[in-house]
C-alpha cells in the first residue's frame, strides 16, 4: 500500500501545521468579524457626525431666519415711526397754516371794520355809487359795446392768458367762464 503524502510526514511538522491551522482559522474569523464591526462602527460614526452637522446647520439656518425676521420687525417699526413723525409734522403744518389763514382773515376783517368807521371812506362810497351810475352815459358805453368788450375779454382769457397760465402752473387748466360771465 502506498502511503499518502500526509502520512509520510513526521509528527513535528504535522503538529506545527495543525497548530497553524487551529491558530490561523480563528484568527482569520476574528479578523473578519472585527473588520465587519469596525466598518459598521465607522459607518455609524460617520452617520452620527453627519446627523450632528445636520442639526448644527439646521439651528444655524433657523437662527439666520429668526435674525432676518427680527430685522424685518425693526424695519417695520422704523417705517411706522417715520410715518408717525411725517403725519405729526403734516398735522403741525396744517395747524400752523390754519392759524395763519385765520389771522389773515381777522386782519382783513379788522381793516374792513376800521375803514367802515372812517367818515371819509363812507362819503367816498356814497360818491362812487352815483359816479358809477353816471359812468356809462359819460363814456357813451352802450349795451352793444359792453357785449363786444366781454367777447374781447373772453377771447383773451381763453387764448393767450390760458396758454401762459398752463405754462406757469404745470399744465393746469384755467376756466375763464366764471371770470368773464359777470
Amino acid at each position: 500500500m502506498s502511503k499518502s503524502g500526509l502520512a509520510k510526514l513526521k509528527i513535528g511538522p504535522k503538529l506545527i501545521a495543525a497548530f497553524l491551522v487551529i491558530g490561523i482559522v480563528p484568527f482569520a474569523i476574528i479578523g473578519l468579524v472585527a473588520l465587519d464591526r469596525a466598518s459598521e462602527a465607522l459607518s455609524d460614526q460617520a452617520f452620527n457626525q453627519l446627523e450632528g452637522v445636520h442639526g448644527i446647520k439646521k439651528v444655524q439656518i433657523e437662527n439666520f431666519f429668526a435674525e432676518r425676521k427680527g430685522d424685518m420687525g425693526v424695519l417695520m417699526e422704523t417705517v411706522d415711526t417715520l410715518r408717525s413723525e411725517a403725519i405729526s409734522k403734516l398735522t403741525a403744518i396744517r395747524e400752523i397754516k390754519n392759524m395763519a389763514v385765520k389771522r389773515y382773515f381777522a386782519s382783513i376783517r379788522d381793516q374792513v371794520l376800521t375803514l367802515s368807521e372812517d367818515q371819509v371812506i363812507v362819503e367816498a362810497m356814497v360818491g362812487f355809487k352815483s359816479s358809477f351810475q353816471r359812468y356809462a352815459s359819460e363814456t357813451n358805453v352802450t349795451p352793444e359795446r359792453i357785449v363786444e368788450m366781454r367777447t374781447t375779454l373772453a377771447t383773451y382769457y381763453t387764448g393767450e392768458f390760458a396758454t401762459e397760465y398752463k405754462t406757469q402752473n404745470d399744465t393746469a387748466i384755467f376756466d375763464a367762464s366764471e371770470t368773464v360771465a359777470r
